[in-house]
């Protein structure tokens, strides 16, 4: 019996030395692109993808994972194993959702891998366009307050804080979010939008095709490649945000398979093709930082950002809070019609302490019930569609029963909520993930909001 027990101690240690010495990686690493095709982030991860591929032995796929300002792929990270087989992009735009309280993560639910990129961004116009300098931009903007739409990201991103940044300083500006790139590309030149936010690397062929033309850069000094643009610390605004890109895994990945991911990832970065398309793209020279500094550097970055969103009131309503407000709302408002429907007060004391009783209770159990699918729903399917269905069940359960009066007050409610809180207040409410966000962006412009 002692002979057997020790064998199968022995047995124990030989696999889990085994499991403790297997080689990283031995299978493909998921690399998810946390935006669309075609744009900086989509660039910089199957540029590093080929050429970190040799260093580490295996192949890195690429998929596009686009919605909520980068939120959606993020949220695939966080639902992987902590292997390391699971990495994403992430971006500045993505940093700026979590000071503006539209993010589903902390800083500190990732490893941050390496910064890859670091680029100064500008505001661009067509080649056509009558605006042949930032200053008779401004001019017009000054005139025409929100008439001009500049095509971003998306609400709540460093493209938006830019745009009110300069409402600030009295040029206001309306954001048009696009979170593909081909489409914020498109609606530009197409004259859907007067101006593009967006770093030089990210529209090189329309720049080669000499379709844009740069008006301003976002940064402390002028760029060699545009020596004519002038920058916004020459102009008197203190704002350069510039966009980073890296490559961040989960939290609880073995420190050694992060310090391996991001030794390999330095290597790719070293090669002659990185530094070409580095310096193709407008870059910065000190782009790269290594895992031990971009932890500390993006909880840095976090704080600034969090400084610009007080500064800035841009979180005086928050979503959340607007939805759990209508919520309660529309519940005092059916237990008020409940109360006016009941015969009497002897009767409602007859049906129990437990509450108003009968099917009452359980109306009211729905009306819960309503109230928090709404708030859970709303950041997946949006605002517009999940509020159409909330008003309607909510007048179903108060005794409405005309499938046309339904349907009227719900749309028609849910459209004038949509202008007072995006139209008028600005308010970035939740647009929901893929098809659901392509669907309210869609409506949003259908109706004219931006």
């Amino acid at each position: 019996m002692r002979v057997r027990t020790l064998a199968c101690v022995l047995l124990a240690v030989a696999v889990s030395q085994v499991a403790a010495q297997e080689k990283f990686p031995n299978r493909p690493i998921d690399i998810i692109c946390t935006w669309g095709t075609g744009g900086g982030a989509d660039t910089m991860a199957r540029q590093i993808s080929s050429l970190a591929q040799p260093v580490l032995g295996v192949a890195l796929p690429v998929s596009n994972v686009p919605g909520a300002s980068g939120n959606t792929g993020m949220a695939q990270v966080l639902n992987a194993k902590p292997d390391g087989y699971t990495i994403a992009t992430y971006i500045q735009d993505t940093l700026m959702t979590i000071p503006m309280g539209l993010a589903r993560h902390k800083v500190d639910d990732f490893e941050w891998i390496v910064r890859t990129q670091v680029a100064d961004s500008f505001l661009f116009v067509k080649s056509d366009s009558p605006f042949r300098s930032i200053q008779e931009l401004f001019k017009h903007a000054q005139a025409n307050p929100g008439k001009l739409r500049v095509a971003a990201t998306g609400f709540g991103t460093v493209d938006d804080v830019t745009v009110r940044f300069l409402e600030k300083k009295g040029y206001k500006m309306t954001t048009v979010p696009y979170p593909k790139p081909g489409e914020r590309y498109a609606a530009a030149l197409g004259g859907h939008t007067e101006v593009l936010y967006e770093q030089a690397g990210d529209v090189l062929q329309y720049l080669k095709a000499g379709q844009l033309r740069p008006l301003i850069i976002f940064a402390e000094k002028r760029h060699p490649a545009f020596a004519d643009v002038p920058t916004s610390k020459e102009l008197g605004f203190d704002i350069t945000l510039p966009q980073f890109r890296g490559l961040a895994t989960r939290k609880g990945v073995p420190v050694e398979r992060v310090k391996a991911l991001a030794d390999a990832f330095a290597r790719a970065m070293q090669t002659s093709q990185w530094k070409k398309f580095a310096e193709e793209w407008y870059m910065s020279p000190d782009s790269f930082m290594g895992h031990e500094q971009f932890g500390p550097w993006v909880a840095g970055e976090t704080a600034t950002l969090e400084r610009l969103v007080k500064d800035f009131g841009l979180r005086k309503f928050w979503p959340r809070l607007v939805l759990i407000g209508l919520g309660l709302a529309s519940a005092a408002k059916l237990v008020e019609n409940l109360r006016r429907a009941a015969p009497n007060d002897h009767a409602v004391a007859r049906a129990g302490a437990a509450g108003l009783g009968g099917v009452r209770r359980g109306t009211l159990l729905l009306a819960i019930a309503t109230i928090v699918l709404y708030v859970a729903l709303t950041p997946w399917l949006g605002f517009p569609l999940v509020t159409v269905g909330f008003v309607a069940a909510f007048m179903m359960l108060a005794g409405a029963r005309s499938p046309v009066a339904i349907g009227a007050a719900a749309v028609l409610g849910t459209v004038g909520l949509l202008y007072v809180f995006v139209k008028l207040v600005y308010l970035p409410l939740p647009k929901g993930d893929g098809a659901f966000e392509t669907m309210t962006l869609a409506l949003y412009r259908g109706l004219g909001i931006f």
